[in-house]
């Protein structure tokens, strides 16, 4: 019979905003005859598969594919998976949209203090470059010990890319 349990479990991501290139899956399904295989799928946004993982089992009862897929660049993804029986009969679970977003990547020059950093100096330098596909601006803030803003420098990203050094 067709497997009467197929579906993506926690830690999957739900539908939506996802702020990590690393998106984990986790598929169970069970099944009254066995378990052939379980294939967990993304896909792009021109419906492209783009990765894809198997895991062959023939195992009586039921089974739980679980896999990280690594280093998806930003962008839009469908999820789904598909678990067939060693007689041929297959059900999938929904097709879940997400949407990667991850935290824009900083680099911090050398002369760039340590968070945290307790200073009794008139200035001091900062160094920061950030890139992320949909940057906008790139925004340094220097706080006193009671948490008030006390300086800010602000530069607009260009083509993605924001660099900005700043004397404090």
């Amino acid at each position: 019979s067709v497997p009467s349990i197929v579906e993506l479990q926690y830690p999957t991501p739900s539908e939506g905003d996802f702020a990590s290139v690393d998106v984990p899956v986790q598929v169970y399904a069970t099944d009254n005859v066995a378990i052939g295989t379980i294939v967990a799928r993304v896909f792009d946004a021109t419906q492209k598969q783009v990765r894809n993982i198997t895991l062959n089992s023939g195992t009586l009862g039921s089974l739980t594919l679980s896999y990280t897929f690594l280093n998806l660049p930003e962008g839009t993804y469908f999820l789904n998976a598909t678990a067939n029986d060693t007689i041929g009969n297959e059900k999938s679970t929904e097709t879940r949209k997400l949407v990667i977003d991850a935290p824009p990547r900083m680099v911090y020059g050398g002369k760039t203090p340590a968070d945290a950093s307790k200073f009794n100096v008139n200035m001091f330098g900062v160094d920061v470059s950030a890139f992320d596909s949909t940057l906008k601006n790139l925004s340094v803030f220097l706080y006193d010990r009671d948490g008030n803003i006390v300086k800010q420098s602000v530069v607009q990203a260009s083509s993605n890319t924001a660099s900005l050094s700043a004397i404090f």
